[in-house]
């Protein structure tokens, strides 16, 4: 199978978890109004989300480098799809939280199997450019996400939740037309580098990819890169609609523009892969966005308008196109074996770490002020960790 082929069924599987997030951000405001709470209290579901997507790959991540990647994956989508279907009944937040919770643990699922399918086909520079390939296709449901949400608000804040269940639905069908000819409840080869018994535990999968020399850096790193993204995610309505007053149309276009961004960066580190090592792409960008963090900060001390935060704004979320892939493609070409579990260890610390800063950031003030500063704290500590020599981060561990 081309790169091509395979990276479309893998774009649209990984796109679910992050649609989900995104698509019900401008809902905030008639989901707290149907709830008689506040949008402020709204916007714990997000961190309660991206908590569970954590959970759901570290309990996806074994099963899938056991029983194989197809099952594993129908089992995220169906639950994915009943849970959003549960949702559009919810009366209560509480309700809601509970809901939102077992959707993320079923995208969970899909999110882990995916770079794991990757680093059972390809690894090196070559993975860094597949994992491009599918961000390039999949971050354009985040780009639409919010604009999409806000069109569908015509018809009431649940049919962003129908919409949601309905892609699916579409996505199964995808995958079984495409990589699982064969059906979801074959163990063919959906994970044809994995060496090792399938007997294994989940805890002995987990020891042995912890214990990997020089593969926890990338760990850490991917997790505090991605929470300064997560950090404006969960504020985002607060931001632009509250403290910029931007309309739901403006705020749609504002986040698409940092997607954009996303999708462009992408798109030139592949190209730039031909010239370079992940690693060096993967310094420069996570320097960049700690430089596009100290505006915003500035920015929000100054109180200047939205035409300072935004472009730095839109900087600071674009370098996670280079930072992501690259990062990604370094930590996985250290498992020819266990990949999923790998992945799932990455992936709950990159979702673990950014829903617990997240949460933390909603009992601060609420102010543009500590958003930025906490942003810029986790900035800072990625880029520690990508510049500070390997044998010392070895030594010191």
């Amino acid at each position: 199978m081309s790169h091509l082929r395979i990276a479309i069924p893998l774009a649209a599987t990984a796109a679910v978890a992050p649609f989900a997030l995104d698509t019900y951000l401008p809902s905030f405001p008639l989901m707290a109004e149907a709830f008689g709470v506040t949008a402020h209290e709204v916007s714990l579901s997000v961190s309660v989300y991206i908590l569970m997507l954590a959970v759901g790959q570290l309990v996806g991540g074994p099963m899938a480098d056991r029983v194989g990647r197809p099952r594993v994956m129908l089992a995220g989508l169906v639950l994915f799809v009943l849970s959003s279907l549960a949702i559009t009944q919810a009366q209560q937040l509480g309700v809601l939280n509970v809901l939102r919770a077992a959707q993320a643990f079923g995208g969970g699922f899909l999110m882990v199997c995916v770079p794991a399918m990757v680093r059972d086909r390809v690894h090196g520079s070559e993975a860094a450019k597949m994992f491009s390939l599918i961000g390039l296709m999949m971050v354009a449901a985040p780009a639409i996400a919010p604009s999409f949400g806000a069109f569908l608000l015509r018809w009431g804040w649940s049919a962003v939740f129908y919409f949601l269940a309905a892609y699916g639905l579409l996505v199964i069908i995808v995958l079984r037309l495409t990589l699982f000819r064969q059906g979801f409840l074959s163990h063919t080869a959906s994970n044809t580098s994995t060496t090792q018994p399938a007997q294994l535990s989940a805890m002995t999968r987990y020891a042995t990819v912890l214990k990997t020399p020089g593969a926890v850096r990338y760990v850490f790193l991917q997790g505090f890169l991605f929470t300064v993204m997560i950090l404006f995610v969960t504020h985002a309505s607060f931001i632009y609609q509250t403290h910029f007053n931007v309309t739901n149309t403006t705020f749609g276009l504002l986040f698409g523009a940092n997607i954009v961004l996303m999708w462009i960066a992408m798109m030139a580190n592949r190209i730039l892969l031909g010239y370079f090592h992940s690693k060096v792409l993967l310094k420069f960008a996570a320097c960049l966005q700690m430089l596009a963090v100290s505006v915003l900060v500035l920015s929000a001390a100054l109180d200047l308008s939205i035409f300072f935060y935004a472009p730095a704004l839109i900087v600071t979320v674009g370098m996670i196109g280079v930072t992501s892939p690259n990062c990604q493609a370094c930590y996985m070409d250290h498992f020819a074996v266990n990949g999923a579990t790998a992945a799932a260890v990455m992936g709950a610390m990159q979702f673990g770490l950014a829903g617990c800063l997240s949460a933390l950031s909603t009992l601060l003030p609420e102010s543009l002020l500590s958003i930025t500063i906490m942003q810029l704290v986790c900035s800072a500590i990625a880029v520690g960790l990508v510049m500070w020599p390997k044998a010392a981060l070895q030594k010191a561990a």
